[in-house]
């Protein structure tokens, strides 16, 4: 009986730990999304508070980020947040502009990994 109760407790331990992680990521994705989509599409309007914050966000969350997905993905959007930060400091409205169109799909392709869809189990 001691068995099936420390299993029992064990079972539920894990299951806690995989649905909270799956809900603090798809909130801070969501966040990081909403910041991104948010910032202007012309570097002219664009501002230096805007784009620090999407370059805080992700930074203060990626460690953990790290612990949940494959690193090449997270490259990926490390990639897109320097690229977004390198063309607003270089004031080049094309490769901004890019930047962030980048930024957002590849926010959304891994938002999409956290879902629970049959092509994401199998």
């Amino acid at each position: 009986m001691r068995a099936s109760v420390i299993s029992a407790v064990l079972l539920f331990a894990v299951l806690t730990i995989v649905f909270s992680s799956a809900g603090w990521l798809s909130g801070f994705f969501q966040t990081l999304y909403d910041i991104s989509n948010a910032l202007p599409g012309d570097i002219n309007t664009a501002e230096e508070a805007d784009v620090q914050r999407v370059e805080n966000k992700w930074k203060s969350g990626k460690t953990a980020v790290l612990l949940f997905f494959d690193k090449a993905e997270i490259d990926s959007i490390d990639k897109a947040v320097n690229d977004l930060v390198s063309a607003y400091s270089g004031r080049d409205g094309e490769k901004y502009k890019a930047a962030r169109n980048d930024l957002i799909y590849e926010i959304k392709q891994v938002s999409d990994m956290i879902k629970i869809k049959a092509e994401n189990i199998f």
